[in-house]
């Protein structure tokens, strides 16, 4: 079955949440964390597969969640509004920010506002194609195909802001701790934008020990300050914990350590989903991310995705749209071909049963249609014997005595030949006048004329071609005289 899939691999685990298929609104219907420490990308794939295809499930989309450890993220200001602008900006000068080539890096960004003289406040997100790459070619071992690429740290920002919104005021600012196996994800926002991002190196595999927090608080002063130094002087009016199970044990050391209300955030997921689907998440593990990216679609997150990645999905839409396309026109085609063969159908039977009724009447009347059949045929025959008679009659009739015929023929074609001879020239000319003017012949042409004379007087002989009439109804009466 299809139904919304995403995937986190990080050092250490790999992380699955499976949404609910055929669901108005997302909702998660699993959670998979299993320990990939040690693990070649080969097995890595055959995991994927193995969980998908015991679960039945095909990704329709496929998300995949990108850690934070593994994104550089930068604040900048850039003296532009407009967005083609403020990327050929960011095309010449990454390569001052990251110490990678443009080719071997992929970046996004997320534009939070404007300052006070009107540039363009920005949260530029780069990624390394080899940690893209690496994804891909898992999955793509697995039989994947990746729709979207995603950072970690919006997806944790967005499930703060959606669980707290009946705490969260618009005109202050927040921190969230997003803790995780071997990071934790330091993030201050506000209602409508995640304003800086910085990713907090802590070893949780033992729990958060005394000496970690020490550390851990440490480090988060310190980020606090980078804050301030880039962005603003303004504190945040709450802490929020959220992510691994440890922040349990968090929550009181940052309540002592700092003056603002500590807060700990629920995980997406809860208890009972784990036990009906018999799922044992690690204490240190966070799937706030993983189940975030699957429930919600934000358009302020950023997003990587490498060329190949455009075009496969590219190729994709092209190739689903041609099927679209192709069973449209057999849809079409089919439909077209049902109704003609049924029109043909029902003219068909509707004939065959005028031949039955037809031999049903001819039995009843004793074969009179038979009959009736045998006896046009041989008045056609006899009609078409006598069209000659009732020619010659015809011509007969409109034939002078001053004029005599001496040769008369007809070819295959029905072009009349007629030789005579006039007693005068103007005989001759009145007797052309006259086949002219008939109804019954047509394309009357003068061969030749000559004038003869004898002892006694003098003739004029001539040759005449014309054509009869095909249709020439008063020859039928004719043929009856």
């Amino acid at each position: 079955m299809k139904a919304p899939v995403l995937i986190e691999i990080n050092e250490e685990f790999l992380k699955i949440a499976t949404g609910k298929p055929f669901a108005r609104q997302r909702q998660l219907a699993d959670c998979y964390v299993a320990p990939i420490s040690g693990l070649t990308d080969h097995q890595i794939s055959q995991a994927v597969g193995n969980f998908l295809r015991e679960n039945k499930v095909r990704p329709a989309p496929l998300t995949v969640c990108i850690p934070r450890n593994f994104v550089t993220v930068r604040n900048l200001h850039l003296p532009s509004q407009v967005e083609s602008e403020i990327r050929q900006m960011l095309q010449l000068h990454i390569g001052r920010i990251v110490p990678y080539k443009k080719e071997e890096i992929v970046f996004d960004y997320s534009l939070v506002g404007y300052d006070e003289m009107n540039y363009a406040k920005l949260i530029l997100s780069i990624v390394h194609n080899d940690v893209l790459q690496r994804q891909l070619n898992i999955l793509h071992a697995a039989d994947l195909f990746i729709d979207r690429i995603s950072l970690s740290s919006y997806a944790v920002w967005e499930w703060v802001m959606l669980n707290q919104k009946n705490e969260i005021s618009a005109s202050e600012i927040y921190l969230i701790l997003d803790f995780d196996a071997n990071f934790t994800d330091f993030i201050v926002c506000n209602r409508t934008h995640l304003l800086f991002t910085r990713s907090i190196t802590v070893d949780t595999k033992e729990g958060l020990q005394q000496g970690q927090l020490a550390k851990l608080i440490g480090e988060v002063r310190q980020s606090l300050v980078i804050f301030h130094n880039e962005e603003m002087n303004k504190n945040p009016a709450k802490i929020f914990l959220c992510g691994a199970g440890l922040v349990d044990e968090a929550q009181k050391m940052f309540s002592a350590e700092f003056d603002m209300p500590v807060v700990i955030v629920p995980p997406p997921h809860n208890k009972q989903l784990l036990i009906s689907k018999n799922r044992s998440i690690p204490v240190n593990v966070s799937l706030t991310s993983a189940a975030e990216l699957l429930l919600e679609d934000s358009g302020k997150r950023v997003s990587f995705m490498l060329p190949e990645i455009q075009i496969r999905k590219a190729l994709n839409d092209r190739t689903r749209e041609l099927m679209i396309l192709g069973m449209l026109v057999i849809y079409f085609f089919s439909a077209s071909l049902a109704y003609f063969w049924g029109k043909f159908y029902n003219q068909q039977l509707y004939l065959n049963k005028l031949a039955k009724r037809n031999k049903t009447i001819n039995e009843e009347m004793g074969g009179l249609l038979t009959k009736y059949r045998k006896l046009s045929l041989v008045k056609t025959f006899l009609y078409q014997r006598n069209i000659p008679l009732a020619f010659l009659y015809e011509l007969e009739k409109i034939t002078p005595f001053q004029v005599a015929i001496n040769y008369l023929s007809i070819d295959n074609s029905g072009m009349v030949t007629l030789r005579g001879q006039g007693a005068m020239l103007s005989d001759v000319f009145r007797y052309i006048s006259t086949l002219e003017n008939s109804k019954f012949f047509k394309d009357v042409a003068t061969k030749y004329t000559r004038t003869k004379k004898t002892q006694d007087k003098e003739y004029t002989e001539f040759e005449l071609t014309f054509k009869s009439e095909e249709k020439i109804e008063p020859l039928k009466e004719a043929v009856k005289k």
